[in-house]
């Protein structure tokens, strides 16, 4: 237990190393509209810094993690209050895409696009549902799996907890674009955070019952453990199967595994030393 904690803290300060700045009280683009006028090939967000010094820098708790870390991108947006959230990597295109959202409800969500070797800020695509409403989900989780990109959806009108599908196909490597979503899929747990690793698609809540982050309506219910009751479900998909993503009975997809995980995660990844690391809020 005691090498899983360890774990958990290390992915919590990576975590707090790339978010650092996140959150800025600047004013976004104003409303769906103006977001539309900039379209084009010139990028709205900027690509710089937020902060003026990084205060975790000389602290002993940080010293292993620092030692071991390599600083790499700047993310954008924060100057414009992007709040950004999920991270994925593709081998296909070589970029980092980074998911983040806005506090001002019209204002779409929005993913951006990094080269992976120099960390350039190269593309941005603001998300809109097929109406032309704003797609505006805190896009807490963003996978890339496959041949396409997945991103945490909010509720679908029946209730449902689900997640957008986007082919990457339709993600042009560079410059600013609106990328209408046209498929979502519905899921038993709230997407709060999504990893792909080795054709396998994990999608996991947040679940966190004292700050009312209760049980997702399509898995109500605890599953106690040596440590106690767990209420965090992450789901895996085997995508090598045509069908991993196609409703079954209940009207969503039936995971391969599901791994019972501690209270208030927020990210996960696979090691190839098969060890799985966790975000921990």
């Amino acid at each position: 237990m005691m090498d899983v904690k360890k774990r958990l803290l290390t992915m919590a300060v990576l975590c707090l190393l790339l978010l650092c700045g996140c959150g800025g009280t600047a004013t976004p683009t104003s409303g769906a509209e103006s977001a539309r006028t900039d379209a084009g090939n010139r990028l709205t967000l900027t690509q710089t810094p937020s902060v003026s010094g990084e205060k975790y820098a000389g602290k002993a708790e940080f010293a292993s993690f620092l030692s071991r870390a390599e600083k790499k991108f700047l993310i954008p947006g924060l100057n414009q209050a992007a709040i950004p959230q999920g991270m994925s990597y593709c081998e296909t295109t070589g970029l980092v895409y980074i998911s983040a959202y806005y506090k001002v409800e019209a204002v779409p969500s929005v993913i951006m696009a990094l080269d992976a070797q120099s960390g350039e800020f190269v593309a941005e695509y603001r998300l809109y549902n097929e109406d032309g409403s704003p797609f505006t989900s805190h896009v807490g989780g963003l996978a890339v799996a496959g041949e396409n990109m997945v991103v945490s959806a909010k509720l679908d009108q029946d209730g449902s907890y689900s997640m957008a599908v986007i082919p990457l196909a339709g993600l042009p490597n560079e410059g600013s674009h609106d990328i209408t979503i046209k498929k979502t899929v519905a899921l038993p747990v709230s997407p709060s955070f999504l990893s792909c690793s080795q054709g396998i698609l994990w999608v996991g809540n947040f679940y966190h019952p004292a700050a009312d982050y209760g049980l997702s309506t399509g898995m109500n219910f605890t599953t106690k453990t040596a440590d106690g009751d767990f209420g965090c479900y992450i789901l895996g998909y085997d995508l090598n199967r045509s069908d991993a993503l196609s409703a079954g009975p209940e009207g969503f997809p039936i995971p391969d595994c599901v791994l019972v995980a501690p209270d208030r995660i927020q990210g996960m990844a696979f090691c190839n030393d098969g060890t799985v690391p966790m975000a921990l809020r």
